[in-house]
């Protein structure tokens, strides 16, 4: 019945609707170790305007925070915690880029549903670590349209997974510098799939 909620330490993941619709609910804090805030986890706790959220927490899931007024004041556009992408708010401009950090598990729900003005998306996320995002979290967007910019080599990987294979432009990013180690007999080996210009080489 309490305003205020501290998350105890040693929990890992705070569960499906765990705390949804508690009204009376006005602030939270949630502790270092916590690594999933799981879908509806705090949905519909409409006077919760105070929260907070550690660089821990890894996955938020679909609509954890929907319907409080921490939710409601938050501007349109990206909402991260920590390294987290979770949700996309509001209406979206033309022509807008976002990047998906490398640290992010999961993106679910309607992350990106309808997103009309969405171009540019740039994916940090490794081809090791790249999972299937759920199954409405880019309906609407145009996958025709809009360029899916992935890590260099991982672009196999990205076509040939569910959910992201339906995006028709996937250009890998080439790195901004590559070192190359010259051995005791100054000779060093460097393989590439693009073309390379040496004329600036020191």
């Amino acid at each position: 019945d309490g305003g205020d909620i501290t998350i105890p330490d040693g929990v890992t993941s705070i569960g499906n609707d765990a705390f949804s619709y508690c009204h009376s609910l006005t602030s939270v804090t949630i502790p270092e170790g916590v690594e999933m805030i799981c879908d509806k986890a705090f949905s519909g706790c409409s006077n919760l305007e105070n929260i907070v959220i550690p660089n821990s927490v890894l996955a938020i899931g679909g609509d954890a925070f929907a319907g409080t007024k921490w939710y409601d004041n938050q501007e349109d556009g990206m909402v991260y915690a920590g390294n987290v992408l979770y949700k996309y708010k509001g209406s979206m401009p033309e022509n807008t880029a976002i990047t998906i950090n490398d640290g992010t598990l999961g993106i679910t729900g309607l992350a990106f549903a309808n997103c009309t003005g969405l171009t540019s998306i740039t994916s940090l996320i490794p081809a090791d670590n790249l999972f299937v995002p759920g199954s409405d979290a880019f309906v609407g967007v145009d996958k025709t349209n809009c360029t899916l910019y992935v890590p260099y080599g991982a672009k196999e990987t990205y076509a040939a997974t569910e959910g992201w294979e339906d995006f028709e432009n996937i250009v890998e990013i080439i790195p901004a510098e590559i070192t190359i180690t010259i051995n005791q007999y100054g000779c060093a080996t460097f393989c590439s799939d693009l073309a390379l210009d040496f004329s600036e080489v020191e």
